[in-house]
């Protein structure tokens, strides 16, 4: 099949004018790799294109597709609307995928072919086993009997203060499951690529477990609450199903104490959950209100936040999702931003220098993310007496854990707790030089 693709490319150049080969990587989608739903979308969106193209899309050996056609445009509209499609998986868009404009570009798209060929030619991917009936009763068994500290992480947001003496300041730590963890236990049970949605169904199995363990920690400031104790606002992640079920009602019982005593506690929902079924987000807000939750909209991406109005569904905070993509958005970002309000904003994902530069570039103060997870890591190294021999990825991780086992070692596990010293004094020690650098960006 390679090989008349080939021979086209060999054409003469005058006939290859106005052609075009576009080539989607899926083979770089980061482990676990490209799924089913990933092939799926790609074949809807190239066999459009080459149908209105007049051209032809084939399936390469190594799981990639190519797409030979005339493009109107240059590819411009096709490369666009693959790049947002798949930005959440490989957000460097350049990594996804190729456009080779013929015939200048003949002898690149010629070699890119030629390498394929040598890995074998063959009409389509290897099919992914189907997931039945006992593989998911499987994944269930694995949701229920796993120890949920294992699945379950806790990440710690911040408001940033630019030239305060103390520029990081706790804002809330958000208590969700772990999607990375949970992928990998039910990858343990021979179903590594399987459906997002069953994922999503998997964890909302899971809220009950957690509802039920919060309800037993939050009043006496267990691990998994024991940010209230230094006033920052616990937040939990959860599906609608799980804010609507019994387990919900006794969680909020043994939130009151706490509300009482003036600390925030909130549910964090997803955009995409709410806008599925509205009736039920109704009944969900209500449910929050009624207990004195806060209700938080998470999930947000900056193509949603310009498209529609988040702030409608009356959200105490927006999370904005962070990708590289953003800064190029343009100025309808910007006044979507502003039509809401920067400080019901917290960009979240934040994990590059570049996201905090951006987020305080458009008003944002309110960041959650791995690089803020290194800033804080930061900190607590360079005021803890007990940090010697601490590395700042082991603080990182023991900040995050949710079980008594992955913080062991940790010997200041008050100051782990709080997020961030209570004040950060003038001046820098002489060890701060090796984790001072994420605080350039605040000082």
């Amino acid at each position: 099949m390679l090989d008349g693709v080939e021979r086209i490319l060999r054409a003469p150049p005058g006939r290859l004018v106005g052609w075009a080969v576009l080539a989607l990587h899926l083979s770089r989608i980061p482990p676990p790799g490209a799924r089913s739903h990933h092939r799926r979308v790609a074949a809807a969106v190239l066999e459009d294109a080459a149908a209105r193209g007049a051209g032809q899309l084939f399936a390469l050996a190594n799981g990639d597709m190519a797409l030979l056609f005339r493009p109107p445009d240059g590819g411009v509209a096709i490369t666009a609307v693959l790049g947002r499609l798949f930005q959440a998986d490989v957000p460097d868009e350049a990594a996804l995928r190729s456009l080779w404009l013929l015939p200048h570009a003949a002898a690149q798209a010629l070699d890119y072919i030629r390498a394929r060929v040598t890995e074998g030619d063959r009409a389509d991917p290897t099919p992914e086993p189907q997931v039945n009936a006992g593989t998911i009763a499987a994944m269930e068994e694995v949701v229920q009997t796993s120890a949920l500290p294992d699945l379950m992480h806790r990440q710690t947001a911040v408001l940033l203060r630019p030239g305060h003496k103390a520029p990081l300041a706790p804002l809330y730590r958000e208590v969700a499951i772990s999607t990375a963890v949970l992928e990998a236990r039910i990858a343990a049970v021979g179903q590594a690529n399987a459906d997002p949605f069953l994922f999503s169904h998997l964890g909302a199995r899971l809220d009950v477990r957690m509802l039920t363990a919060l309800r037993d920690d939050v009043p006496g400031g267990g691990l998994l609450s024991g940010g209230l104790a230094t006033q920052a606002a616990l937040h939990v992640n959860l599906t609608m199903a799980g804010i609507l079920s019994a387990s919900f009602v006794s969680f909020a019982t043994a939130c009151q104490e706490a509300l009482r005593a003036g600390f925030a506690i909130g549910a964090e929902i997803q955009l995409v959950e709410a806008f599925a079924d509205s009736k039920a987000f109704v009944l969900a807000r209500e449910r929050l209100r009624l207990a004195g939750l806060r209700l938080i909209l998470d999930g947000v991406s900056h193509h949603a936040l310009a498209l529609t109005s988040p702030g409608t569904l009356e959200p105490a905070l927006v999370k904005l999702s962070w990708t590289p993509a953003i800064p190029s958005a343009g100025q309808g970002l910007q006044d979507s931003i502003a039509r809401l309000g920067p400080d019901r904003l917290v960009l979240c994902r934040a994990d590059s220098e570049a996201a905090i530069a951006w987020g305080l570039s458009v008003g944002i103060r309110r960041f959650q993310g791995r690089y803020i997870d290194a800033m804080l890591a930061a900190e607590r190294l360079r005021h803890c007496k007990h940090a010697t021999g601490c590395a700042l990825r082991q603080c990182i991780e023991r900040a995050s854990a949710t079980g008594p086992a992955a913080r062991t070692g940790c010997r200041n596990t008050q100051l782990l707790d709080f997020g961030a010293p209570a004040y950060v004094a003038e001046g820098a020690d002489a060890g701060a030089e090796r984790v001072a650098a994420p605080m350039a960006l605040v000082r």
